[in-house]
């Protein structure tokens, strides 16, 4: 009885939050999409995807394997690449310039981290190589200038971030609040070798944590998720005469209840298709793999 009555609630509960969020914003549930693939077994805390010359580049967070998956954009497996002296502390997203793979490590669930970096590598360098693929790589260190406390508790700062996309020359991360709920825009130098100190350039109150971040045709898509499972996914236009997102209009879109469709991670994408992937969840008696999602644009 315990266990049929714990599968009604949290049935219950996702009819209550979809037909709530449908009525009151866009909606687009990714329970109901039909162009969606399950990923394989390696990449069950997948987070972050780069979408690169047809093929997307993603890999696992939180302590997995300092190793990139090249998959093709039905999910399918093509390539590992190993990194050479780098370590996946808490890999959470990844970018391109076009020239290089960008990785944040940049997960701070604790508030207490110091050694923030984002790892890179040219993708000429894996050309002409075969068999087991490994890179040399750099990184660019940083610190949040406005940080003045490093807590060592769990999910009570808002310097935590999730969220990082290569653009006009710089990289962009967007934080992962877990008092505030806002996010803030910072961007990092690539060419920078010392530790920078960021300083945000705007923010925004998303009222979710952003797992999430791509610009496609001068759009921010930032996606997420409330504490309560909702996920959401934003639309911020460019301002005109700067790199702004947060003071234009934006378009907010229901995605789905986590349970159901996985604890989004990523999102990469071009001018015809929106990739979204999510890690696998279980809560309760639900359970749901780790699903990449195509949306047509």
């Amino acid at each position: 009885m315990k266990i049929i009555y714990t599968v009604l609630i949290l049935s219950l509960g996702i009819q209550l939050y979809s037909q709530e969020f449908k009525i009151n914003r866009d909606s687009l549930d990714l329970f109901d999409v039909s162009e969606k693939v399950e990923l394989s077994d390696d990449l069950v805390e997948n987070s972050g995807l780069q979408l690169v010359n047809s093929k997307i580049y993603t890999f696992n967070d939180s302590g997995g394997k300092a190793v990139v998956y090249v998959l093709d954009t039905l999910g399918n497996s093509l390539e590992e690449i190993h990194l050479k002296n780098a370590k996946n502390k808490d890999w959470e997203d990844i970018a391109t310039d076009g020239k290089s793979i960008y990785i944040a490590d940049t997960g701070n669930n604790y508030g207490n981290r110091k050694d923030l970096k984002v790892y890179f590598f040219d993708l000429d360098s894996i050309k002409n190589n075969s068999g087991k693929k490994e890179v040399e790589i750099r990184e660019v260190r940083f610190k949040y200038k406005n940080q003045k406390e490093f807590p060592n508790s769990k999910h009570i700062t808002d310097f935590d971030c999730e969220a990082i996309v290569f653009y006009n020359n710089q990289l962009h991360l967007f934080t992962k609040e877990w008092t505030s709920n806002e996010t803030h825009h910072y961007t990092l130098d690539i060419n920078d070798n010392k530790k920078q100190k960021l300083k945000p350039i705007e923010s925004f109150d998303v009222d979710m944590l952003v797992t999430g971040a791509e610009i496609i045709d001068d759009i921010l898509y930032l996606v997420g998720y409330e504490k309560k499972g909702i996920v959401n996914l934003y639309q911020f236009q460019k301002s005109k005469d700067s790199d702004l997102f947060f003071e234009s209009k934006y378009k907010k879109t229901y995605l789905g209840f986590s349970p159901a469709i996985g604890q989004i991670e990523g999102i990469t994408g071009n001018s015809e298709n929106l990739y979204i992937s999510g890690e696998h969840i279980k809560v309760g008696f639900i359970e749901t793999p780790q699903i990449m999602y195509r949306l047509k644009l």
